[in-house]
């Protein structure tokens, strides 16, 4: 009899297990199908809304107009379109970017500006006061649009010297801390030192984020024990998505510990804007035109050499243009004339 009673009690588990189990499986399998309809209505949204934007204003013809060769302005239009869907800008910013490229404003530059801007919560009244001040350098340094910014806010954030960052590097501090203070000052609430200083004191990187960045409202639990540029990714991606970060957190996650549903939000808009530039015959793609163009102002590169230059390496036609110049006048290769003596010029 207790033979038979264990035999039924352990079917009885059996069976509880296979409801659970199955239970399980079809609350993943529901969760699956919300977020791919989620997926498919932020792609639908995003589409309806670059194709408004194309139908208002016509910034295609204001870069033809600013004399734009053609990979130029395909890269600008497919720039253009992803920042739109990317960063939810509102009508007025779409406004101040077609006003400024009537006026000649070079839209490349404008969209780094804004970018900047809003991944660090600043005030895009900046941008201006930012592309004048990046115009003074031809906006060719490397790092123009830190130095824009410390200029436009008259260094709010602070800056070191080598021998500072070598003076917090003997103290035991790392790069990695450096370059994460370093993105923390730009929110404008503490100066890098103050952040590297706190650092010193024992402070984790969590302390100084929700001192940094309380807005976020991040959870003790899941960022307590995380380096500093983890949570900022995950900061970055919740105002993307327009979510906290909390919700982007995934332990298991691959990149920065960010859910690979997050992920995949951030994604459909990018898909969206280029599925849109496609449409529009304006993504940014050797296509005949450009080829084109790219065999009438290189006569001295094969079609293969524009091709590998264009695709491989990303080089735009007038970049090529003047690097072959450079080139013959100094004895070098195309290559060393775009990546070291271009920025010269």
């Amino acid at each position: 009899m207790k033979k038979k009673i264990i035999m039924i009690a352990i079917c009885l588990v059996l069976g509880l297990g296979g409801i659970f189990y199955a239970f399980a499986a079809n609350n993943a399998l529901q969760e699956e199908q919300l977020q791919s309809q989620q997926i498919e209505a932020i792609e639908t949204q995003t589409e309806a809304k670059l194709e408004n934007v194309l139908a208002q204003r016509d910034m295609e013809t204001i870069l033809r107009n600013n004399g734009l060769y053609e990979d130029e302005v395909r890269k600008n239009m497919t720039k253009y379109l992803e920042t739109i869907a990317l960063y939810q800008v509102p009508q007025e910013h779409i406004n101040l970017f077609l006003d400024r490229a009537e006026q000649g404003q070079d839209l490349d530059k404008l969209l780094d500006i804004y970018r900047f801007l809003f991944t660090y919560h600043q005030d895009y009244s900046l941008m201006d006061t930012m592309y004048q001040d990046g115009k003074k350098t031809n906006y060719k340094n490397g790092h123009w649009l830190e130095e824009a910014f410390n200029e436009a806010t008259n260094y709010q954030g602070g800056v070191l010297n080598e021998a500072e960052i070598q003076a917090y590097l003997d103290q035991g501090l790392t790069l990695n801390d450096v370059h994460t203070a370093n993105i923390f000052c730009f929110k404008g609430v503490k100066p890098i030192k103050t952040i590297l200083d706190e650092r010193l004191s024992g402070k984790s990187w969590y302390e100084i984020a929700v001192t940094v960045y309380p807005e976020a409202n991040l959870e003790a639990g899941k960022f307590k024990n995380e380096d500093g540029l983890t949570i900022f990714e995950h900061i970055k991606t919740g105002l993307l998505n327009r979510e906290s970060p909390n919700v982007s957190y995934d332990k298991s996650g691959e990149e920065n510990k960010i859910s690979t549903f997050s992920i995949q939000k951030i994604s459909a808009k990018t898909v969206s804007a280029n599925v849109v530039a496609k449409q529009k015959d304006v993504e940014f793609v050797l296509n005949d035109s450009m080829m084109e163009l790219a065999k009438q102002k290189l006569p001295s590169l094969t079609d293969e050499e524009i091709r590998t230059n264009i695709e491989e390496k990303g080089y735009l036609i007038r970049e090529m243009e003047r690097g072959l110049v450079i080139a013959a006048r100094r004895g070098i290769t195309l290559d060393q004339a775009i990546r070291f003596y271009l920025i010269e010029e």
